[in-house]
């Protein structure tokens, strides 16, 4: 038996979801949960209906441990964080609050093993001894995602408010990094996402035969007619939309790039700006792209279907959720190796350098043609099947047999 401790509702539990559907799930601990009373029975008000849906789990409550007013304490805490800075520092308290209340009920959970995330799972791993710990690594290692970021500011200052740079040298930073490290050293097995995660992971030292690469998977539509829906979008601008934070670490500078060099297509950012932004490149922005905004669940799905290409250029991710939204709506995704883990590159989609702007270029006027866009529109859709829900299930499943 496994029980699972998670911060937030990530993936709507997938992964607690899959183990109960084993039955193999002995408890879902979280910070809070809309299956459980009296949240259960305001989660489709308007007022929570938003928040809601990422909260809900669907199992039986039973296996279902909350801490509500925990939760509560760390929303509060985050609308009161006005810096970067103190957002880390809110989320190393929530982190060894959440892990303290956890550890409370872990002498009486008779689970053999904890599956756990990266980055919220320190003091569970220090302070208890009796159960293994399966440890998933969301993302790149932070240490290695912060040199990244780091060099995309250095080399691209103008981009960036002053003393962006100080924000990720700060001593909560710091205690971040070391934390997630301690992590592995603490885990049996951990899960990568992909394999540029994998490789990060052993570029830090850690045992390679600890690590499992499964893919993730997400809820798939199912009924999707390529030739209609190319149909449908020939009477539109060839649309190339980017989604996610506006800021550097996730390439807006090169997606803005390749606009500037491309006036044939339409080109869109879907997401809020970053933090650090600064106001000249944010105006230079609205010359050449169409900002969105943040926009909801519904408002996104219309967007996609207006989209002919997603162009994510990201510098470093685990393995992003948009690649999979794309492919499954057979849309053609150019991408960097951090973020298209699931992308068969010439067929599926394209693996680029972000910054290699003629390369996308290329590929973009390939897509142009009709008939090449069909043939990559429908290999995304074919291998969006790889990255579907229920082959996520399979691979974890079957890479976790000893759980039992």
């Amino acid at each position: 038996m496994i029980s699972v401790c998670q911060i937030g509702g990530r993936m709507q539990y997938a992964v607690a979801r899959i183990f109960d559907s084993d039955k193999l799930l002995n408890n879902l601990y979280t910070d809070i949960c809309f299956d459980k009373f009296p949240f259960s029975m305001i989660a489709e008000l308007n007022l929570f209906s938003k928040f809601s849906t990422n909260r809900r789990v669907n199992i039986s409550t039973k296996h279902i441990v909350h801490f509500p007013f925990l939760a509560f304490q760390y929303y509060i805490n985050s609308k009161k964080a006005k810096s970067l800075n103190l957002d880390y520092q809110n989320y190393l308290w929530m982190e060894k609050r959440f892990s303290n209340v956890v550890l409370n009920y872990l002498d009486s959970d008779n689970a053999q093993f904890l599956y756990t995330f990266n980055t919220a799972s320190y003091h569970i791993g220090k302070h208890q001894s009796e159960k293994k710990i399966i440890l998933e690594q969301c993302s790149l290692p932070f240490g290695q995602y912060r040199e990244k970021i780091l060099n995309e500011f250095q080399k691209y200052a103008e981009w960036c408010i002053p003393n962006s740079l100080d924000v990720l040298m700060n001593e909560s930073v710091e205690q971040f990094i070391e934390h997630e490290r301690e992590e592995w050293i603490d885990a049996e097995f951990i899960i990568a996402p992909s394999e540029s995660v994998k490789n990060s992971l052993i570029m830090e030292g850690v045992d390679q035969s600890k690590i499992l690469n499964i893919p993730y998977g997400i809820n798939i539509v199912n009924n999707v007619d390529i030739v209609d829906q190319m149909e449908k979008k020939k009477a539109k601008p060839f649309t190339i939309s980017t989604i996610g934070y506006l800021e550097l670490r996730k390439g807006i500078h090169h997606f803005l790039n390749v606009a500037k060099v491309y006036p044939g297509a339409k080109f869109k950012a879907i997401g809020q700006l970053g933090y650090n932004m600064s106001e000249q490149k944010v105006l230079e922005l609205n010359k050449f792209v169409e900002l969105t905004g943040h926009l909801d669940r519904n408002e996104l799905y219309k967007e996609f279907q207006c989209m002919h290409v997603l162009l994510f250029l990201t510098i470093g991710e685990g393995s992003a959720t948009v690649i999979y939204e794309a492919l499954s709506l057979g849309i053609p995704v150019i991408t960097t190796k951090e973020a298209g883990s699931i992308v068969e590159h010439e067929k599926s989609g394209f693996i680029v350098e972000p910054d290699n702007t003629p390369l996308i270029v290329h590929y973009i006027e390939k897509l142009r043609d009709q008939d090449y866009y069909h043939y990559v529109s429908l290999n995304a859709l074919e291998r969006s099947r790889f990255g579907s829900f229920n082959a996520y299930k399979e691979r974890l499943l079957e890479n976790l047999t000893f759980v039992k």
